[in-house]
């Protein structure tokens, strides 16, 4: 889709318009994608955050203006989860809950080198067959090459805005062009790229920097078609408990469900190949609107093809505070999973091969089936492995 037709849509209210725009988009991702829905897990393992770092020389300690979890938040309870705890509960959620692909997830948090990185990611993997992604924030050339290295194959790394003033607005020291630096350097090495927008957010300074506007949105859609991600984040801003963004901007409570819905639809339609999960932030917006069965349903009608629960241990997902709501209702139990498949079957969906125990794929085809990439630039080194005995100390 051009620019302005991608405007045109943004900026329309017709509830039967609307229905129209959703029925396109839900109609080429069944020709495209089979109507299938898959199920990815996380596992927050730390919410230590310092800031980032600008070319790989200074690190900030002030973090993000909107999020919680950033580093001058003195009121969030810390914690880091253990290296074996880490590859315990993904190997678990891997052979015995049947994730075939896990995002390990953190703030910018160095305690875990990047040797301690790759020797979890290769654990993972001698025990379990399952994609891994990583959202870790930035690091270094050499560090993500290491990574790759070790067998993660994905990086979920947003933009949030491709506006540059707001981008800047909202990370104090940061440039818009650094963070897609780091976004092409993760595809050059090979990883697949999860990324996208933050919708709604608003600007801290609004008589200096304009809010996020329909434009800016649009440009958002076309930069995840030039970066070439295959799997579009996008999600509502939501504001987040003692985070700077809430305190300026304490009227702007969430971004507006609808404009997502539409945003996932026509990103659909202008790739149409691309995995759009119903992130966690937007089932928090739209349980406190029209509540999360109705929000999950009408994003899978909207063109979104994947939900992402948080399977952190209880003790610690609390903790875990991105936004208000973040991590309610989790999958910490079989009634929330069951919850997920109820809606998946209402909408006639089919439950793709990236969830189940009964599934055969291993994970090179995992990636080849749902990627579309090839097994041999993918996995070089593959081989079967031997299956070890399963884990025992996460119980959901």
């Amino acid at each position: 889709m051009e620019r302005a037709e991608i405007v045109r849509w943004l900026k329309e209210n017709n509830p039967e318009k609307l229905q129209e725009l959703y029925s396109m988009a839900c109609s080429v991702k069944r020709r495209v994608l089979k109507n299938t829905v898959c199920v990815h897990g996380i596992i927050e393992f730390s919410n230590y955050c310092f800031g980032g770092r600008e070319s790989g020389e200074k690190y900030r300690n002030d973090g993000c203006l909107y999020c919680g979890l950033r580093g001058g938040n003195s009121n969030l309870v810390r914690y880091r989860m253990r290296p074996e705890d880490i590859v315990s509960l993904a190997v678990y959620a891997a052979n015995e809950l049947g994730f075939k692909m896990l995002v390990l997830q953190s703030g910018i948090d160095f305690y875990y080198s990047t040797e301690t990185l790759t020797e979890i990611i290769k654990e993972i993997r001698r025990q379990a067959r399952v994609l891994i992604f990583l959202s870790i924030g930035e690091r270094t050339r050499i560090d993500y090459q290491k990574l790759w290295d070790a067998g993660a194959r994905g990086m979920l790394f947003r933009f949030e805005t491709s506006d540059t003033l707001l981008y800047a607005a909202l990370h104090p020291g940061g440039k818009l062009e650094n963070r897609l630096k780091h976004l092409r350097l993760m595809k050059e090495i090979g990883f697949i790229l999860a990324s996208g927008p933050m919708l709604g957010i608003p600007s801290p300074w609004p008589e200096k920097i304009p809010d996020q506007t329909l434009e800016s949105i649009a440009d958002d859609i076309l930069l995840m078609k030039d970066l070439g991600v295959k799997m579009a984040t996008l999600g509502p801003y939501v504001q987040a408990p003692d985070a700077v963004l809430g305190r300026l901007r304490p009227e702007v409570k969430h971004g507006d469900a609808e404009l997502v819905l539409k945003v996932i639809a026509l990103t659909r339609l202008t790739m149409p190949g691309v995995r759009i999960p119903c992130t966690t932030a937007l089932e928090a917006v739209g349980r406190e609107t029209v509540g999360i069965e109705n929000i999950r349903r009408q994003a899978i009608k909207a063109g979104a093809t994947a939900f992402m629960p948080s399977l952190t241990p209880p003790e610690f997902f609390q903790h875990y505070r991105l936004y208000k709501g973040k991590n309610e209702g989790c999958f910490m139990s079989r009634k929330t999973m069951n919850d997920l498949l109820k809606v998946i079957r209402g909408e006639k969906s089919e439950l793709c091969a990236s969830f189940g125990k009964k599934s055969e794929l291993s994970s090179d085809d995992l990636v080849k089936k749902n990627f579309r990439l090839t097994r041999k630039k993918f996995f070089p080194c593959w081989r079967k492995r031997k299956r070890v005995a399963k884990p025992t100390r996460f119980k959901l």
